[in-house]
C-alpha cells in the first residue's frame, strides 16, 4: 500500500515529540521541549560525620624491631635442643635409679 502525498502531512501532525536532552532549533519543535526534572536534594551521610582522627605515632618508635631477641632465639635454639635431650636423659636415669633401688 502506497501513501499519497496529501496524507503524509496528516500523519506527521499526529506525532507528539518530546525532547528531554535535546534543545531543538525549530520553533515548532520548541513546544515539545520538557522541563528538566526536579531532583531531591541529596545529603551525604558520610560528609556530615566529622572525620575520625587517627592517633599519631612517633616515627622513631617504629625503628626498633617488634621482637628484639629474635636473633638470640635463633642462635641459642640448637644449644637448647641439645640441653633438653640431656635433661630428659638425666631425668630418666634418676627415675630408673629410684625404681631399681
Amino acid at each position: 500500500m502506497l501513501l499519497k502525498a496529501d496524507t503524509i502531512p496528516n500523519l506527521c501532525s499526529d506525532v507528539n515529540v518530546k525532547f528531554r536532552n535535546y534543545i531543538p532549533h525549530d520553533k515548532q519543535l520548541q513546544e515539545g521541549k520538557l522541563a528538566p526534572p526536579k531532583l531531591p536534594k541529596f545529603e551525604d551521610p558520610v560528609a556530615t560525620e566529622p572525620p575520625v582522627e587517627e592517633k599519631k605515632e612517633d616515627p622513631f618508635m617504629n625503628i626498633a624491631p617488634k621482637k628484639p631477641n629474635w636473633d638470640l632465639r635463633r642462635d641459642v635454639e640448637k644449644k637448647l635442643d641439645k640441653l633438653e635431650k640431656c635433661t630428659q636423659k638425666a631425668i630418666f636415669q634418676i627415675i630408673r635409679y629410684f625404681i631399681v633401688k
